[in-house]
């Protein structure tokens, strides 16, 4: 069982990188 904390961190981690993913696409367009 993934405890929720580490839930929480890998969701927070797909979130940063989602961010990270929009900027870098409106930096470049």
């Amino acid at each position: 069982m993934i405890s929720p904390i580490l839930n929480a961190h890998i969701a927070l981690g797909i979130c940063e990188s989602r961010k990270i993913d929009a900027m870098l696409t409106s930096a470049q367009g």
